[in-house]
């Protein structure tokens, strides 16, 4: 079947989405990690399936590039925002999020995440002497597991520079203490309304940005007590706006961008 796909990205993290709503198709996840492939496919981090739905605007349903599937994603929902316009509530993986689409970028808004403290002894040996180097010397608590719809690990470091994401990320996302694997999320305090992030993402690999990560590194920041509750979190592909007031959802603002239309037959 011949299929029509955006090729979108927030921030640098890519997405190739496809319009499902008339002509449902199944991608199995061989075909997804095919796809993704930036040599012989189309190349994304996560493919966007946008579908029907009986309880909001419409459904989005993300499958990241090694084809397996991903709660949510807020770079790919504002994305979802940018392309078809005006309000909407998406049902994803994790529930309801609003997505508003303004003349100052895409604002989603997602339920009040849900956050704990990890300690590092729980994790490997391995993992534990990797993040000696890492971890803010000065607090007790710098580790924290943070859900905005889909998991994340929050490693709050000292020195961004010094993280060598593509060695630690599996390391953690991979930590028996994470049955289900986790997003790895380095972020470093930089000033009460700022932070530096570098994002791990749980079958896509380091990518340039992750909306739900920055969704995380803000709200462990802000639950710790590190900065104010809205920041700007800065990242390889640029900054998005978090602001969380406890009791509240959380709302993340950013920019996305359409790089291109295609057409690609599918065979499942």
């Amino acid at each position: 079947m011949m299929h029509r796909f955006e090729k979108m990205h927030g921030l640098g993290n890519d997405f190739a989405v496809f319009d499902l709503r008339e002509t449902p198709s199944d991608f199995d996840p061989a075909l997804v990690a095919a796809l993704a492939d930036r040599h012989t496919g189309i190349g994304f981090d996560q493919m966007v399936l946008i579908g029907p739905s009986d309880m909001a605007s419409i459904r989005v349903e993300i499958r990241n590039a090694d084809g397996s599937p991903a709660e949510i994603c807020g770079n790919a929902l504002r994305c979802v925002g940018l392309l078809i316009g005006g309000e909407l509530s998406v049902e994803t993986g994790s529930g309801i999020a609003r997505v508003v689409t303004t003349d100052d970028g895409v604002e989603v808004a997602l339920p009040e995440p849900r956050i704990a403290p990890v300690d590092a002894q729980s994790l490997t040996p391995e993992s534990c002497r990797m993040l000696s180097a890492l971890l803010r010397a000065e607090r007790a608590e710098p580790l924290w597991h943070v859900d905005v719809g889909n998991p994340h690990l929050v490693v709050l470091v000292d020195d961004i520079g010094a993280v060598d994401v593509a060695n630690a990320g599996p390391i953690l996302e991979h930590a028996p203490f994470f049955p289900d694997r986790i997003n790895v999320a380095f972020a470093r305090i930089a000033s009460a309304d700022r932070i530096d992030l570098r994002m791990w993402e749980r079958g896509a690999g380091a990518t340039r940005a992750c909306g739900s990560g920055a969704c995380a590194a803000a709200a462990a920041a802000i639950k710790a007590g590190l900065t104010g509750d809205h920041v700007t979190v800065d990242q390889l592909g640029g900054g998005l706006s978090v602001r969380w007031v406890r009791g509240e959802e959380l709302t993340m603002v950013g920019h996305a961008a359409h790089v291109y239309s295609g057409r690609i037959e599918v065979r499942t």
